[in-house]
């Protein structure tokens, strides 16, 4: 009997050998598709690991202190002198103004008692002097008339 001899097949690796070749291509793949989404996302950003920003920046320092009501500017603004930028409460700055016009009343209260009290003390002043000029004419008239008695 003849045997027919088949021709051999070509011996295909091992199953065991396959798989972490495929695990290793899946791998590779999944990195690759992920790096191309992130490329397509971020697309048209900037990055940087050393930026720096060249900026104006003014430090504000109010004329008078009290607590700000409204902020009249937005952040990154750009502003030109003289601009309102924020608004102070008034009702701090309105008592200062109350206090000082009460502190001015008050000594100008005190002036005219002093200038009354000046006017008060000329006055007695000048009654002292009328007083000591009568004390002298009446002194002069004793001495002439003393005088006038030793001399007879």
């Amino acid at each position: 009997m003849t045997t027919a001899t088949t021709p051999a097949a070509p011996a295909s690796p091992a199953p065991s050998r396959r798989r972490p070749a495929l695990i290793a291509g899946a791998v590779l793949a999944v990195v690759a598709l992920g790096l191309i989404v992130r490329a397509v996302l971020t697309a048209g950003s900037e990055t940087t690991d050393d930026a720096h920003l060249d900026a104006d920046v003014v430090a504000l320092a109010p004329r008078i202190p009290g607590q700000v009501l409204h902020v009249l500017v937005q952040d990154d603004q750009q502003v030109k002198a003289g601009q309102l930028l924020l608004e102070l409460d008034p009702a701090d700055l309105d008592a200062r103004v109350r206090q000082a016009e009460a502190e001015l009343d008050s000594a100008a209260a005190q002036a005219a008692v002093v200038e009354a009290s000046a006017r008060g003390g000329l006055s007695t002043a000048r009654a002292g002097v009328s007083a000591s000029s009568a004390g002298l004419a009446s002194a002069a008239s004793q001495v002439d008339a003393a005088r006038a008695a030793v001399a007879r």
